[in-house]
């Protein structure tokens, strides 16, 4: 039988070196873990709401539903829409990053890119809470009715 050594390395003890992007690859890089983050939050959302409308259905008595339910079916649905709102945002953020200005839109409707572009993080913000927010009333639900 042979005995191991462990043989210590160099490389190990020195501080990790800092990661430096061209220009030209930041801005692809940001739009894909964006468009990644906002469809991982999306499907989470919508799979929530699938599975209370589930629960909805596999609990009504008779006809006859239980009402608080609404509230975590309510709150992965106001996170759909904050996806959605999110996704929307991207676009406007990803246009000024490439042009150096905002998307124009038609006459009703112009006020609608500086907006999404001022709170595009926080509806990223409030996907994630939906999310959270809905999954913990949902059990809380579920435990106590």
């Amino acid at each position: 039988m042979t005995e191991r050594t462990d043989v210590t390395d160099d490389k190990a003890k020195q501080p990790a070196k800092k990661i430096s992007l061209p220009e030209e690859e930041k801005g692809p890089m940001f739009v894909k873990t964006l468009e990644h983050t906002v469809r991982f939050s999306a499907l989470a959302n919508a799979g929530g709401a699938l599975a209370t409308a589930t629960v909805i259905g596999a609990t009504a008595k008779e006809g006859e539903i239980l009402n608080i339910l609404a509230v975590p079916l309510g709150l992965f649905a106001g996170g759909v829409v904050c996806a959605l709102l999110t996704a929307a945002s991207s676009i406007f953020v990803v246009s000024k990053m490439a042009t150096g200005k905002l998307m124009s839109m038609p006459p009703p409707f112009e006020w609608v890119g500086p907006f999404l572009y001022k709170f595009g993080n926080a509806t990223l913000v409030g996907t994630v809470a939906c999310f959270i927010l809905g999954c913990v009333t949902g059990v809380m639900v579920i435990a106590f009715a």
